[in-house]
């Protein structure tokens, strides 16, 4: 037994010892192309080989919050390991890796996008070792230093100053340096460019163990903490479509080691003479209204139904506009959604059984929420609307009919459904009642991708954004779990009956005309199925609509969240989108919404209070057994319908009485403890009052209000 192990002993250490290692070379170049093959961005990454070109500042800097005992260990620091490890066991998920400096430049080289188990950290442990035997600590600290990814396409920390800072890094200052540094656990997610609320923080935490850990005295810490950052980004060649480029990009690095491959060609789905001609619009729209809005950026999304593709992704203005945060990508960032949620939410109650027949209670209420009340009011604070039906409610964003209609719902049962279309814009808890009207928050590309169900017929699949990607040698690579390269996975979220109403109700001009002037920005010249959203203290402006062919989402508003100068959806986003969707149309011929329900237009009457007294007609789009329940239901009898038994009332209070199914409209009266009083009331004495009304002969049952002292 003995013998044999020391055998084994002897054939592990010969292999380790024999067993050669090679340094993949550096990735040369980054190629992107349109949709027609036309270049976008061609890109080759600044590398600095030399140590002496690294400064001391930057090396200890990193090694301090990196791995400090660098020096010490030999490439794996096993103490650490174990007790990594034993805090990974004990909570049941990984909470450290106790990776060193030589490790994480063995997952650079050898390990890059391959699963973490416990034989990924052996190969781990035994390529850190293999490095440690064949270079000194100064190559491999250099080596780490000019091969870390810093993200947005930064390969070293020489790029990374260069990309964030347009700058050497012999001139960074501690703050950039540390903004730098605290990229390092996760590119992504704390990218100063697309993410710079969380690179703010991760900065303040570098600074602070920096300071903890002797490497910058308290003064220092403290300057720096306060000290706002300012960004120069810097990119090589003429570049169209950074946000879309840099956000392909970062899905790209994700699912490939790029340390195989030294030029990587990735051809995209935009196209670019559109996304130019696009972001023209939105730009000269922009400068044109600034003004008067105080809405300095805005954002594009359109999407291809046809091939399932992303035309443009317009990120803001300027992407190198540093007053205007112009590197955000608005479109993967979220903001608070507003009204654009809506078509969700009556999609919602039409697939749980809802007949759109049916009437929708667009009256002031208070409900309880947390510690307070919440207290909804429609986009004109004094206006309600009574008892109307789905389609007048949601074509013109009635907020009090859709807060109503979430409570019959149910917060949460909304917010699970939302979550299948890729929707995630908080917690019931968080949210409440306020869900529909923009209390959650969500990124212009999801939004826009969830209302392509409305026009696939209830069909969800996420839009693709790149066709392939080729090598240098012109192989194309394989790119495991990445779907947006292959989007044959979709599902049916929602009834096509029910995605088919909704499209028949936003693409009804005549509908939006209670709320909406006629011949509005929204009315184009050929169909369109539109929504506008406004979020609460005017902060961002949504218009997502869609035709047969093409989705498109815009926003307008600030990166930095300033409000806007009660700017509506349709005034601060609505000509940007009549104009991009025109463009987008021009050489597309004219095509007509399908549907392929059974759902079939009839006339009703506009309120459903009036079916013995029809005094307007409109045209619905119903199933069969919603059409044979109308025909079958008790017509409601002559009642008040406004106010409710039992309110209560301030006495400065105005009302506006209402009442359903009327005899006769021109023999209409009101009264008040007796008195006639016709249909407005105010200045009621504190109290409890009666209020009935008559016509003709008829008279509504009698409701008692309450008005307080």
């Amino acid at each position: 037994m003995r013998k044999k192990i020391i055998i084994l002993t002897v054939f592990l250490l010969t292999l380790f010892f024999c067993y050669p290692i090679t340094i993949p070379q550096e990735p040369v170049k980054w190629t992107f192309y349109d949709r027609n093959g036309e270049i976008l961005y061609s890109e080759k990454p600044f590398f600095h080989r030399r140590a002496s070109s690294i400064s001391k500042q930057i090396k200890e800097g990193i090694i301090t919050i990196e791995d400090q005992q660098f020096y010490q260990y030999h490439g794996v620091n096993f103490p650490a390991l174990f007790r990594a490890e034993k805090q990974n066991i004990q909570s049941g998920k990984t909470v450290s890796g106790a990776s060193t400096i030589t490790m994480q430049l063995a997952k650079i080289f050898f390990l890059e996008n391959q699963k973490h188990t416990y034989w990924y950290k052996i190969k781990q442990i035994f390529y850190a070792l293999k490095l440690e035997l064949k270079y000194s600590k100064e190559e491999l600290l250099t080596l780490y230093l000019n091969r870390i990814n810093l993200g947005t396409g930064s390969i070293g920390i020489h790029s990374a100053c260069q990309r964030y800072f347009s700058k050497n890094c012999e001139t960074l200052s501690l703050g950039e340096l540390a903004t730098l540094v605290g990229t390092i656990p996760n590119p992504s997610r704390f990218n100063p460019l697309t993410q710079p609320k969380n690179s703010a923080i991760r900065k303040n935490l570098v600074l602070k163990l920096w300071k903890d850990r002797k490497f910058i005295t308290n003064e220092e810490y403290t300057f720096w903490k306060e000290q706002p950052i300012t960004l120069k980004p810097s990119v090589d060649g003429t570049i169209h479509a950074p946000h879309f480029i840099f956000w392909v990009r970062s899905q790209v690095e994700k699912h490939i080691n790029l340390n195989k491959y030294s030029e990587i060609n990735v051809y995209t789905t935009i196209d670019k003479n559109i996304h130019q001609k696009a972001l023209h619009i939105l730009k000269s729209e922009i400068q044109k209204n600034e003004r008067k809005n105080n809405a300095h950026n805005g954002a594009i999304i359109a999407i291809d139904h046809q091939k399932n593709e992303i035309l443009s992704m317009i990120g803001s203005v300027d992407f190198f506009n540093k007053d205007i945060d112009g590197s955000v990508n608005i479109t993967t960032s979220k903001r608070s959604t507003g009204s654009v949620l809506k078509p969700f939410l009556y999609g919602l109650a039409i697939k749980n059984g809802a007949s759109p027949a049916e009437e929708i209670i667009d009256e002031k209420n208070s409900f309880a929420a947390g510690f307070g009340r919440y207290a909804p009011t429609n986009f004109h604070a004094e206006e309600e609307y009574g008892r109307v039906r789905f389609r007048e409610a949601l074509a013109n964003s009635y907020n009090l009919s859709a807060v109503n209609l979430l409570q019959k719902v149910g917060v949460k049962p909304f917010l699970l459904w939302l979550n299948k279309i890729d929707l995630n814009i908080g917690t019931p808890e968080d949210l409440g009642l306020a869900a529909v009207l923009g209390a959650g928050r969500e990124s212009l590309l999801n939004i826009t991708t969830a209302y392509t169900i409305f026009p696939h017929e209830g069909k969800y699949q996420k839009p693709k954004f790149m066709t392939k990607v080729i090598d240098e040698q012109g192989k194309i690579i394989k790119i495991n779990n990445l779907q947006a390269v292959d989007t044959k996975t979709y599902h049916f979220p929602l009834p096509a009956h029910a995605a088919n109403w909704i499209t028949h109700a936003l693409s009804d001009n005549e509908a939006r005309w209670k709320g909406f002037q006629r011949g509005n920005v929204l009315e184009v010249d050929r169909p369109a199925a539109v929504k506008t959203g406004t979020s609460q203290a005017f902060k961002d402006n949504w218009v997502v609509g869609y035709s047969p062919q093409i989705t498109l989402g815009v926003w307008v508003g600030n990166a930095r969240g300033e409000p806007l100068h009660t700017s509506s959806g349709i005034e601060g986003a609505g000509t940007i989108w009549n104009k991009v969707f025109r463009l987008l149309h021009q050489n597309l011929p004219e095509k007509k919404f399908t549907y392929h329900s059974d759902r079939k237009e009839i006339e009703i009457c506009r309120y459903p209070y009036e079916q013995n007294s029809c005094t307007e007609k409109v045209t619905e789009f119903l199933l069969p057994k919603e059409i044979e329940k109308m025909k079958t239901s008790t017509p409601p009898v002559f009642s008040i319908m406004f106010p409710n038994n039992g309110d209560i009332f301030h006495r400065n209070t105005e009302l506006l009485l209402k009442a359903r199914n009327i005899p006769n409209l021109d023999d209409l009266q009101f009264y008040l403890d007796g008195k006639d009083v016709g249909n407005h009331i105010s200045h009621l004495e504190s109290g409890k009052h009666l209020i009935w009304a008559q016509s003709g002969e008829k008279i509504t049952n009698k409701i008692e209000i309450v008005v307080e002292k």
